[in-house]
């Protein structure tokens, strides 16, 4: 019986392409995020005789795919015999793609068959992290408010709103606020929303003002979420109904890179509305002089 030729090479640990996979931190392959894909390689696989690898585990809510041992053009289905050519080391890759949620911990084996029928083989253990997630809140930071209007001096038979003018300028903001989880510390990642806010500026029209813009929010590669606040500016103006300006989020999501490519999230909200009230102030004409 020909004696096995199995290179010790093969204790080479199975790492991601382009980086290393044994730092314990999420988003390596032995701790990936759940809802993300992963490319894995085990390099220096030797055998003596044209033999076989195999690929398996027993955890639930993993899949593996796009199997394939260098100088083969196939792809091979997981569990079954992927040829490996006697001679020079060999490489295997293949990629794993984790369920969002319920991914368990457990070994990935590949187990290696000599053409004599003697094998070897090699067990990473892999601990799927939680998905990470992205949730906004918007606040007003009042309830309703009374516009201003001037206290003194005042010009001669003019109201304090209309003799305020465009000194009579008011003020309110909302704040969006994010909540960032299950993404490892100091790791970057994107993340972008969209806000409405009621436009008065037909109605107020001294003066009104949203600034920042509404519109799509973007933070790009940030590691740590981003406090936004848009201040609405608008100048008093008298005899006009209570005026309602709303602010609304949208599309929240979440990109986090990973080494092999990254992990996305749709955006959940505590609070994914809020309203500030202008009230109404009573409009006066002038005094009839005699």
């Amino acid at each position: 019986m020909k004696k096995l030729f199995f290179s010790f090479v093969m204790l080479v640990t199975l790492v991601i392409v382009a980086g290393s996979a044994m730092a314990q931190t999420s988003g390596t392959n032995n701790y990936p995020y759940m809802g993300g894909t992963y490319s894995y390689t085990l390099s220096g696989i030797v055998v003596n005789q044209d033999g076989n690898a195999k690929i398996t585990h027993s955890q639930t809510g993993w899949t593996i795919v796009d199997v394939q041992a260098a100088g083969e053009s196939s792809i091979y289905t997981p569990g079954t015999n992927i040829p490996i050519k006697a001679g020079a080391a060999q490489t295997l890759t293949f990629k794993i793609k984790y369920n969002d949620s319920g991914a368990t911990a457990g070994n990935l084996t590949v187990t290696v068959t000599d053409g004599n029928n003697c094998d070897n083989f090699i067990e990473l253990l892999i601990t799927p992290q939680a998905k990470p997630t992205l949730e906004l809140a918007v606040a007003g930071n009042v309830d309703d408010l009374c516009q201003k209007r001037k206290d003194s001096p005042l010009t001669d038979n003019k109201d304090a709103i209309t003799d305020g003018g465009t000194s009579n300028s008011n003020s309110f903001t909302f704040t969006v606020t994010p909540s960032i989880n299950h993404v490892a510390g100091g790791a970057s990642y994107s993340y972008e929303y969209a806000i409405s806010i009621t436009d008065l500026a037909a109605i107020f029209t001294q003066g009104y003002t949203i600034s920042p813009a509404a519109g799509t929010i973007t933070h790009s590669n940030v590691t740590a979420p981003v406090t936004d606040t848009y201040t609405i500016t608008f100048v008093s103006k008298s005899g006009i109904a209570p005026q309602d300006v709303d602010a609304a989020l949208s599309s929240a999501k979440l990109t986090v890179p990973t080494i092999s490519g990254k992990v996305e999230a749709t955006g959940t909200y505590s609070t994914q509305t809020d309203k500030v009230i202008i009230k109404s102030v009573p409009a006066i004409g002038s005094f009839t002089i005699q």
